[in-house]
């Protein structure tokens, strides 16, 4: 989920890298490797990235989809920049596939029987999209493609503070970013939903996690 180098001008401070790449809502940490001390830090753009400085290190946390600069002085006005790009799952094609041999679907109510009818229900849900395709595109652009290829719905996608939403369709669908890189997992959380479908279960419980495979470019 991050990229990074380092760069060195004649009045920089010098950091761990001054480049980053974070899913949008991510955190990161860049040391400080300099000496003189008294450091502050600032950002061009708070809606996608903001900073602290704890000691030696700038802790930076993401936002919203974006660029932001920070800048970091020390007490004699030298200073460095850190470019952060605050992004959406890697753009290209996505394959939803069913997660065999791990538990991905957590139900909690007072009904063991609506329980496992939540259960089942959610399985089969999963089974008809394996090898959907969903593929995202700069910046914002989104489709979906059906499992037997017969159908795409395009639309739009945004993430913010690792919340990912999906417009396609007319439908709207959130999701939690919770894993990233090659292998994306995201969980959603459909309690409320299934809370009014039943409304006696007493339903403290229902999530979700899908995974998605990054397959090109």
């Amino acid at each position: 989920m991050t990229s990074c180098s380092s760069e060195k001008n004649d009045t920089s401070i010098v950091l761990s890298k001054n480049l980053i790449e974070l899913i949008a809502g991510a955190k990161d940490t860049v040391a400080i490797l300099s000496i003189n001390g008294e450091y502050t830090v600032a950002t061009d753009n708070e809606n996608v990235a903001s900073a602290i400085i704890e000691g030696k290190n700038i802790i930076i946390t993401t936002s919203e989809m974006g660029k932001a600069i920070l800048t970091i002085k020390d007490k004699f006005n030298d200073f460095s920049k850190i470019t952060v790009s605050a992004t959406g799952p890697r753009i290209g094609g996505w394959q939803e596939y069913f997660p065999i041999g791990i538990e991905f679907i957590f139900v909690e109510s007072a009904n063991k029987d609506i329980s496992e009818l939540i259960k089942t229900e959610l399985v089969t849900n999963a089974e008809k999209r394996v090898d959907s395709k969903y593929n995202f595109s700069y910046p914002d652009g989104f489709s979906y493609q059906s499992q037997d290829g017969s159908a795409t719905e395009n639309g739009s996608y945004k993430v913010k503070d690792l919340i990912l939403k999906l417009s396609y369709g007319g439908r709207n669908e959130s999701y939690e970013i919770v894993g990233g890189g090659n292998m994306m997992t995201l969980k959603q959380d459909l309690t409320t939903y299934y809370m009014k479908q039943y409304p006696n279960a007493e339903i403290t419980k229902v999530e979700e996690y899908r995974r998605l495979k990054y397959i090109t470019y």
